[in-house]
């Protein structure tokens, strides 16, 4: 099965010959491969990946191996074979880690922001 899927970057590992790029949106988190032997040029184009980057990818929907599958997320016994990406928008440096320290919970969120208000109204 053929799908595009979009989101945010939320990390990138690069393994030689393969790039892995976890995507973020709103419904969890998917694992998709860039191979240079599929598209080259998508390749490439994940080697500048940082998070927070939005992309679109098209691509095929493949099973894990026993090995790699993943329990804790709900696309973990599936993979997205990238075909093609466009990117939607480059981030810059985040101060902080947005995909472990905050978005898991809503309530981090209001807190850090009050605390940044708080630090500022001081400055």
């Amino acid at each position: 099965q053929f799908i595009k899927a979009e989101g945010w970057v939320n990390r990138r590992r690069d393994h030689g010959n393969l790039i892995f790029i976890d995507l973020r949106d709103k419904s969890g988190i998917i694992q998709i491969i860039f191979d240079p032997s599929i598209n080259l040029d998508a390749y490439n184009t994940a080697t500048k990946l940082k998070n927070e980057c939005v992309i679109c990818v098209h691509g095929k929907v493949v099973p894990r191996s026993n090995e790699t599958i993943n329990k804790n997320i709900s696309t973990g016994n599936v993979e997205l074979l990238a075909q093609s990406i466009k990117i939607y928008n480059i981030s810059k440096p985040t101060p902080f880690n947005l995909s472990e320290e905050i978005l898991d919970d809503y309530h981090n969120i209001v807190e850090i922001i009050s605390s940044l208000v708080i630090l500022v109204a001081k400055i």
